[in-house]
Parts: C-alpha cells; structure tokens; sequence
C-alpha cells in the first residue's frame, strides 16, 4: 500500500512540474532578477539583424545560444547574395559574452566567409574572418534583447576588406506547449 502511495505522490509530483513548465511559470529571467542587476542573456534568441550600414544590404534572421560558460554561438542562413563583394557564404559564428552593467551585454563572435558559386573574385576561396561585436540589452521582463552592432572583414593577411553596422531584435526563445 505504501508503495502505491509512494508512486502516486511521485506521478502527481511530475504531472505538476510537467504542467508549470509547459506553461512557462518557471523563467530563466524575470523583472526581480533585472532591477537586482541579475538579467541573463543566458539561453536561446531567435530575431532579425538590420543592416544600416552599408544601406544597400538586406537583414536576415539569426539564432543566439548564450551558455553559461559566456560563450556564445551564432546561426544565420549560410548564403548573401547582395553582399558588396559578390555572393558570399557563412558560417555559423563562435564567440563570447560578458556583463557589462544593469541588463546590458558586449558580445563578440567570428565567422569564416567563402566565395560562393558565381562570385567572380573569390569563387570557392576563403574570403576572411568577420568579426561582429554587439552592445546589447535585455528587457526587463527577461524575453526581449535589443544590440546595436559593428563588423570587420578581414581578409586571410590581416587587411580590412570590408565594415558594416546594424541593429538586432530578438526574442527568447521558450518551450513551447504541444497542441492537444
């Protein structure tokens, strides 16, 4: 009988949890951790990237992962075709993050860029290292993060090929509840 009970306690136990964390009780963040200066960047953001500069450039989607350790991985679709040195690919961009006041966040990352088909300098060539920064802020409720934010080009020997700047929006990314 005990037995039973016992295994009652635990599935409503797990019923509960599984309930709150479905409906997204439990947050990673909240305005309590905010105005004790505790927001965290820490976890996943899907937004748009705007570019201001050069203004001839299109914005795209990307996807953040924060990890604890303040490192940080970036994923954009791979391939600019309007880029001002032809048709470019990406990769996905690996770097780091650190608190800098109040919800505010500085934020490096790189990533390789390769000629793609069709390019007529660099087809198939490694074209350099982009290095983005970003200055970002987290809102106060935990599920907003607003950057504005600079890159360099650099090609394989060291030289500046190319800089742009811009803005990124974005939003936590949550578990989702599965549709009944």
């Amino acid at each position: 009988m005990n037995t039973i009970r016992t295994t009652l306690r635990i599935s409503s136990y797990l019923a509960l949890l599984t309930t709150v964390l479905s409906c997204g009780l439990l947050s990673s963040a909240s305005a309590t951790d905010y105005k004790q200066g505790k927001a965290s960047l820490v976890g996943a953001w899907i937004g748009d990237v705007t570019i201001v500069e050069p203004q001839s450039s299109e914005g795209f989607p990307t996807l953040f992962t924060f990890h604890r350790d303040k490192t940080v991985l970036e994923t954009k679709t791979s391939l600019t075709a309007d880029s001002p040195l032809g048709p470019l690919l990406a990769t996905p961009g690996h770097g780091a993050w650190k608190r800098i006041g109040k919800g505010q966040f500085a934020i490096s990352f790189k990533f390789y860029v390769q000629g793609a088909q069709g390019n007529p300098a660099f087809e198939g060539k490694l074209v350099g290292i982009n290095n983005i920064h970003y200055i970002a802020s987290v809102s106060e409720n935990g599920k907003n993060l607003s950057a504005e934010w600079k890159s360099a080009l650099i090609d394989p020997n060291g030289n500046l090929l190319f800089e742009g700047a811009g803005t990124f929006n974005g939003k936590r990314i949550e578990v989702a509840r599965l549709p009944d």
